[in-house]
């Protein structure tokens, strides 16, 4: 079913109104001409020098302007270099992370290398032998009696033998 299109006109003394349900305008131009009413006329002012105040700004608003401009200019060298410093020293944290890794792995395969060539009898042999370190006899040890802790409380000075 197509929609019908209705326009409603109301008037009052002061107003003339035209409403228009629909998308279209029923007349280009709907305001009556009304009796003794004269056409406006308009006076068109031309400024004989048209450069004379349209580019003139105050030496207020440019000296504003200019300190702003460099103040803008200045914050962005800032954030500039400050994204550089912090480039920078993120590679170089980056190469001393590299070299850290490096050094611990270094560190742990030597410790491997040592454990590997340590032989306890040969140490057992030198000390014995070359610096006269001798086993201790029964007279020497005293056997503490045993306790239910796993330490031993000092009360007194241990005796020489």
């Amino acid at each position: 079913m197509a929609k019908v299109n209705t326009v409603k006109k109301t008037s009052n003394k002061n107003s003339h109104r035209v409403y228009i349900n629909g998308n279209t305008a029923r007349q280009i131009n709907n305001n009556p001409k009304r009796k003794g009413e004269q056409k406006k006329q308009f006076t068109v002012i031309t400024n004989p020098n048209p450069r004379q105040g349209v580019n003139s700004i105050g030496i207020k608003s440019l000296i504003s302007s200019a300190m702003f401009g460099i103040a803008v200019f200045s914050l962005a060298i800032f954030h500039l270099n400050l994204q550089a410093s912090i480039t920078a020293s993120m590679t170089t944290l980056k190469k001393l992370e590299t070299q850290c890794a490096d050094l611990e792995k270094e560190n742990k395969d030597r410790y491997r290398d040592i454990l590997a060539n340590v032989n306890l009898l040969d140490i057992k042999n030198v000390a014995l032998n070359d610096y006269g370190m001798v086993y201790a006899n029964q007279s020497q040890m005293k056997v503490l009696d045993k306790i239910n802790s796993s330490y031993v409380t000092q009360y007194s000075e241990i005796p020489n033998y």
